[in-house]
């Protein structure tokens, strides 16, 4: 009867090994009796719940950083359109100037010799 005991014992052992490999239960890292362990399974928790929360602000600091180079880049575009357009702008009055000033110049000197020939 001895032996019918330990030939009982190796095979619940065997059926013990199909069934860890069967549910993917790693020998070394399994504890028999942790699952009934309020504290362990407490602090556990607590372990997903803090990497959770990391994850999440993470994530948050990922999209702030996305958001704030949008914004950045946004503004980059409309700077650069304000340049462009305050350029166009100079270069506009420029020409104005240009023959405004062209003009003027030979009102200007017709007027002012029109106002000493009557004074004389």
């Amino acid at each position: 009867t001895n032996t019918n005991t330990h030939m009982d014992a190796k095979l619940k052992e065997q059926e013990n090994e199909r069934l860890r490999d069967a549910f993917g239960i790693s020998k070394e890292r399994h504890v028999e009796g942790q699952a009934f362990d309020r504290e362990f399974q407490a602090q556990k928790r607590q372990e997903r719940l803090d990497e959770q929360e990391k994850l999440r602000k993470a994530e948050e600091k990922q999209q702030r950083k996305e958001a704030r180079a949008a914004k950045r880049a946004e503004k980059l575009v409309k700077k650069q359109a304000k340049k462009e357009t305050k350029k166009r702008g100079r270069s506009q009055k420029r020409k104005r100037r240009r023959s405004s000033s062209s003009g003027s110049s030979s009102s200007s000197s017709s007027s002012s010799s029109r106002g000493s020939g009557g004074a004389v």
